[in-house]
């Protein structure tokens, strides 16, 4: 697969209060369209950096992450160009 006709996103998550992000990190680590998954500290508990074929495939990842257990939101931004 050519890395020119790929799509990269960050997308952060928010987990619901009271639980902990751990199990949803490591969930997400397992799924083969994450490259990257972070726990960070604010007001976002997990960033991921997600590959794609296309914005509709994009998509269909994304709703599948909103359905883990405990993700309460998503923001993605969609990365234009890598220097």
């Amino acid at each position: 697969m050519s890395k020119e006709k790929l799509f990269y996103a960050f997308t952060d998550l928010t987990v619901v209060s009271g639980y902990s992000g751990e199990p949803v990190a490591k969930k997400l680590k397992k799924l083969d369209y994450v490259e990257e998954v972070y726990e960070i500290s604010g007001n976002i508990d997990i960033r991921v950096m997600l590959r794609a074929n296309s914005i509709d495939q994009l998509n269909s990842y994304l709703d599948k992450i909103k359905k883990i257990d405990h993700v309460c939101s998503t923001d993605t931004k969609i990365v234009l160009k890598k220097h």
